[in-house]
């Protein structure tokens, strides 16, 4: 039986990287991964508010009713000012709360991210990973930090740079590994 892992793309662009990343992942993902995304275009900002209510916005429920499908996550985000988008950020707060009910603890994660620099998105990445931690998620030791990534598609939007391939494939196998022993 394959583990439902549920992918958050921190840009919701049409022409994102980002997006790319995630269709290139779950279309080779191996067999006993199943991958899908959870969209997060329109969560509302995170309010604290929120939690003392009776009923949450509409778009909070459907979004961690989602994400219940899954053991266990990736994240993947393009890097925005050395940091990760607020959309993932937002995504994940809202899924932490309310207090003692969020989604995160205990379930692992992988992360993935992705700049036009040749640091490849690794300072949003090991912010990513310090959030995890915090929220007592086990996270792969192997990021996958894609540089350049203006580079990486070919004329029809796929993936085609050898390397970047080699990476998310490689990311793909460590991930597989790392998610069987929960």
């Amino acid at each position: 039986m394959s583990k439902k892992i549920a992918l958050l793309v921190g840009s919701e662009s049409k022409n994102s990287v980002s997006q790319k990343i995630a269709d290139y992942l779950i279309a080779n993902a191996p067999q006993s991964l199943q991958l899908f995304k959870v969209s997060i275009a329109k969560l509302p900002l995170y309010d604290r508010d929120f939690d003392e209510l009776a009923e949450q916005p509409t778009e909070y429920e459907r979004f961690r009713d989602e994400l219940k499908n899954a053991v266990s996550f990736i994240w993947i985000s393009p890097e925005h000012n050395a940091a990760p988008t607020a959309a993932i950020k937002n995504a994940i707060d809202i899924a932490s709360r309310p207090w003692g009910a969020g989604i995160w603890t205990g379930k692992a994660v992988g992360i993935i991210s992705s700049a036009a620099s040749r640091l490849g998105g690794a300072i949003a990445a090991d912010q990513l990973r310090t959030i995890a931690s915090l929220l007592e998620m086990p996270v792969l030791p192997f990021n996958a930090n894609i540089s350049e990534s203006h580079l990486i598609l070919n004329e029809e939007g796929k993936i085609s740079h050898p390397s970047v391939i080699r990476l998310l494939d490689k990311f793909l196998l460590k991930y597989e590994e790392f998610v069987a022993k929960f």
